[in-house]
């Protein structure tokens, strides 16, 4: 049935033949005269597998609905692309994601088998930011402390002046949570 509609409305493809080095299709439709109006396709007559004619009204239930203008697919999966803003003096994007991974997501995995998501834009740059910064941390406190022990030609002392970075991150966290900041 459906592809009757669509052939009716589209065209369908009647004859292909080749002419020298031309492809020739041929498509045939409905005129655009019974193609216009939404009444024209409840009056619309369908042929049955037995060869016989119906109207389109018996053949199925034809209802009203919003559908989206096109699908979008990402790795063969369909897919739907959510964004919004957020107002900071309401709350953070940190707090928004969690509450709807938290609350949200799982009730809508439940319903929906098979669903995945996966974050984009702002916290998906955060997310790559923080799980590279533990890798480069690594990195960077050996590189501090290979200098350093050049340049004081000593191993121990490195150790000494290096102890002292916790107590920053201690600092910067009462500092953040003394200015309310995230």
């Amino acid at each position: 049935m459906a592809r009757q509609i669509r052939g009716a409305y589209f065209g369908a493809e009647a004859v292909r033949t080749q002419r020298g080095k031309d492809e020739l299709r041929v498509n045939v439709r409905r005129p655009a005269s019974e193609t216009q109006h939404l009444g024209d396709l409840y009056g619309m007559v369908i042929r049955t597998p037995k060869g016989g004619e119906i109207p389109s009204q018996e053949a199925a239930r034809i209802q009203y609905s919003t559908s989206y203008t096109s699908l979008e697919r990402e790795q063969g999966r369909r897919a739907v692309k959510v964004t919004g803003s957020i107002d900071r003096t309401v709350t953070s994007a940190g707090k928004v994601t969690r509450s709807i991974r938290t609350d949200f997501l799982p009730g809508l995995r439940e319903r929906y088998s098979g669903l995945g998501f996966e974050l984009s834009g702002e916290q998906q740059d955060r997310q790559e930011a923080l799980g590279s910064l533990g890798n480069n941390m690594l990195l960077a406190l050996l590189a501090m402390y290979s200098m350093m022990a050049i340049i004081f030609r000593s191993y121990a002392q490195p150790l000494l002046i290096m102890a002292a970075i916790p107590f920053g991150f201690v600092g910067a966290l009462f500092g953040h949570l003394l200015m309310g900041f995230d």
